[in-house]
């Protein structure tokens, strides 16, 4: 309801997942008025994917200790937002997305808007949860995130004497030598 109030509850009859589709249909008792509306709650369980689709897992050598640092990232170009969470996963619908993300102490998480607010996560010790902007409406493929070790490489006064937007660069090497072209 557009004054913040609940209505009333849809009785889902029952859902179906369509066979060889990433599609789940539900009936509904009553139908749903045009321009109403609704709020679906959706327990869903999704995976870490090793092959770059959805929210997949990658490693980097890290050149400070040439070790190996674990990143997350999401990919969910064309329709791999469904691997993600449930959505209408098509290119046309474009919704505001409100997201916060839990990540381990000692990692980023860098999302399509700035940083809010962070918290230490309450339910899980070791672990901040990021609160970020919310997003202007825009379609599930280009929804995206990336939880790393990166550091954010400043170097302010390129910026001052340039009349070009600030651009945040992250890096696993404070130390490298970025080559602006313009």
């Amino acid at each position: 309801m557009e004054d913040g109030t609940l209505g009333e509850n849809i009785i889902i009859l029952r859902g179906i997942r369509l066979p060889r589709k990433p599609v789940f249909v539900l009936y509904l008792k009553d139908k749903i008025k045009k321009e109403s509306e609704c709020l679906l709650e959706i327990y869903f369980k999704g995976n870490i994917s090793e092959n770059e689709e959805g929210l997949f897992r990658s490693y980097y050598t890290n050149s400070v200790n040439d070790g190996r640092d674990t990143y997350l990232a999401t990919n969910l170009k064309p329709n791999n937002a469904r691997r993600l969470f449930p959505c209408f996963d098509e290119p046309g619908i474009k919704v505001p997305f409100n997201v916060s993300i839990a990540r381990p102490k000692g990692y980023i998480a860098l999302f399509n808007t700035p940083l809010h607010t962070s918290i230490n996560y309450p339910k899980l010790s070791g672990y901040s949860l990021d609160f970020f902007y919310t997003t202007p409406p825009m379609s599930t493929h280009a929804f995206g995130f990336v939880i790393s070790k990166l550091k954010m490489w400043n170097e302010r006064k390129i910026l001052k004497s340039s009349d070009i937007p600030a651009i945040n660069i992250w890096s696993n090497n404070l130390s490298s030598t970025i080559l602006l072209i313009g």
